[in-house]
């Protein structure tokens, strides 16, 4: 077993810190946690399990343009969340509005032609310029490589005293276990319980609480289709559609700027449970089928398509979250508050967000929340 203090994963000597901080998850809460810790120059590390960062943020490359990634995960924010607007803003990275301008379409069957309804009339909603990825690399730009662990896998944690003890697998297979004062976990509830042994360190009625709390997303598959031409625009459509034919339920206008990168993308409406007999193949030309009967013959001359099932993901999805129906996160944070903060504990996942749980500024607002209880005074 390889000892973090003994500087096998080159951050220091962990066991000789009294304020070192683990951080758990690389996703946007982690990564988001990571830059304030290092603005603060307090000591930490962060382990990821997969072997790269961005946790539900994941985004396809264009194929002509190097700084546009087509958002497979989180689509959106909304100009209610201000903590998504400030981040940006600090990172110097642009946003816009998403497309609305033109008429929605209605598909009620698959052989009739779609309804057309004027004007799409859905509230405002933005996105990032480039794709949400470039909020991860931004934040990773942020804080020293060494400090980022990518492919180390959490199968363990216990206490030991007032430390925290967290082992895992490292690339190589190896065995290794890292010592800490603070824990901060970045996961969503479920897979806390799946990979974190939280009997060994939480009370059994918090974990019954994880337990039932869904993962945001975690049922959902979305679909996207590359274009050379945005062909429903210029027919004075803005991409909308709402479809009770399926596979894709709801479709929507996906250009990766506001008027170049054309691309339109849909969420699967099929449930996750019975996805699973239907290949990726298959799966594609369905919704590209879906696309010929919406939008016409000009719908068939994609540049590149891509699904993304994020059922079939071990660290998004478990068996109870594709056995309900989906539903918002609902957890409240501030009822577990007393027994986490006793031993340096902070549950940091989007779903913890004491608002908009779940989405994207819930994981600012879960971090935000708790780095004012674990290092007062650092401001993110």
């Amino acid at each position: 077993m390889q000892s973090a203090g003994r500087d096998k994963t080159g951050t220091g000597d962990f066991s000789l810190n009294n304020k070192f901080t683990i951080i758990i998850g690389g996703g946007l809460s982690g990564l988001y946690a990571a830059k304030a810790l290092e603005q603060r120059n307090e000591a930490f590390v962060l382990l990821e399990a997969k072997a790269s960062f961005g946790g539900r943020i994941i985004g396809k490359p264009s194929l002509t343009n190097p700084d546009l990634a087509f958002d497979l995960g989180p689509t959106w924010f909304w100009p209610h969340q201000s903590k998504m607007q400030s981040l940006l803003t600090e990172l110097n990275i642009e946003w816009f509005e998403q497309y609305t301008a033109g008429d929605v379409l209605y598909q009620t069957d698959a052989q009739t032609a779609p309804h057309r309804t004027y004007g799409a009339g859905t509230m405002p909603a933005y996105r990032v310029k480039g794709g949400m990825s470039k909020i991860i690399d931004k934040l990773l730009a942020k804080i020293p490589s060494a400090k980022l662990k990518a492919g180390h896998s959490v199968h363990k944690i216990t206490r030991n005293g007032n430390r925290w003890q967290v082992y895992a697998k490292t690339p190589d297979t190896e065995n290794l276990m890292i010592e800490g004062t603070k824990l901060m976990v970045a996961l969503p509830p479920r897979i806390l319980v799946k990979y974190l042994t939280p009997e060994n360190w939480l009370s059994q009625g918090v974990v019954e609480r994880l337990k039932n709390e869904q993962t945001w997303m975690s049922a959902q598959a979305k679909f996207i289709a590359l274009y050379k031409d945005p062909f429903w625009r210029k027919a004075g459509l803005s991409g909308q559609v709402y479809s009770r034919v399926g596979p894709m339920v709801e479709i929507h206008d996906a250009c990766g700027d506001i008027n170049d990168n054309p691309a339109i993308f849909g969420f699967i409406g099929i449930p996750a449970t019975q996805r699973v007999g239907i290949s990726h193949k298959q799966m594609k030309q369905a919704c590209l089928q879906q696309l010929i009967q919406v939008f016409g013959p000009q719908a068939t001359d994609i540049e590149a398509a891509y699904l993304m099932d994020w059922s079939m993901d071990e660290y998004v999805a478990t068996a109870k979250d594709l056995s309900e129906q989906p539903r918002h996160a609902r957890y409240l944070i501030d009822k577990l508050k007393n027994e986490l903060t006793a031993v340096n504990a902070y549950l940091i996942g989007s779903e913890f967000g004491q608002t908009d749980a779940g989405y994207l500024e819930g994981a600012l607002s879960a971090v935000d929340s708790s780095i004012a209880i674990c290092f007062p005074g650092i401001s993110n």
